[in-house]
């Protein structure tokens, strides 16, 4: 009996250190903003268009793949930076106002393949961004892709890292897009 409880507790302990974690944590840290608007009111909507609602599919030869997502939501976590670096930029967000802006994450993806030896990690980020301002409407899309390769099983603070820095890179795009900046200043 001893000898089976200790087997059990043996196992339990194997496959808790082998498993791998469910969740990512990914951030965004865009760059100080220097352009400004004079109080310009817009609203700010969003929403999550993705095909799939998993960020990290880790694919290994033989096996089903491992899904793992974001602990927060990805389309509220872009929103939110969106939103704090805009109203450092002076644009004041109220449900009444004349500028709507929506936001659509379109894709947020970590493809893993993963062999004996190695893995590769293909990530893709698309945002659209619409403007409807007195009457006409800016939609411009914001993409990014990367590749990490590395020896045996990915690093998921690597991925983490990787896919933080897409995200803020990209937020930088939109912020410092002229099209935008010319959109939102009318």
């Amino acid at each position: 009996m001893l000898k089976k409880l200790l087997l059990s507790a043996g196992l339990i302990l194997l496959t808790a250190c082998a498993s791998a974690p469910q969740q990512v944590n990914i951030t965004a840290e865009p760059a100080p903003l220097t352009t400004q608007y004079s109080e310009t009111q817009v609203t700010l909507t969003s929403k999550d268009i993705r095909d799939a609602n998993y960020l990290i599919a880790v694919h290994k030869v033989g096996e089903p793949a491992q899904l793992l997502n974001n602990q927060g939501s990805l389309v509220k976590l872009t929103t939110a930076k969106l939103q704090q670096g805009w109203e450092q930029q002076g644009l004041v967000f109220t449900p009444q106002a004349d500028i709507a802006i929506n936001l659509e994450l379109q894709t947020a993806r970590i493809d893993v393949q993963q062999d004996s030896f190695e893995h590769q990690a293909d990530s893709a980020l698309v945002l659209i961004i619409s403007i409807a301002n007195n009457g006409q409407t800016l939609t411009k899309q914001f993409r990014s892709a990367s590749t990490l390769t590395g020896a045996f099983s990915p690093s998921m603070s690597d991925l983490e890292a990787k896919f933080s820095q897409q995200l803020s890179s990209l937020l930088n795009d939109i912020f410092n897009d002229q099209q935008i900046r010319d959109y939102l200043a009318r």
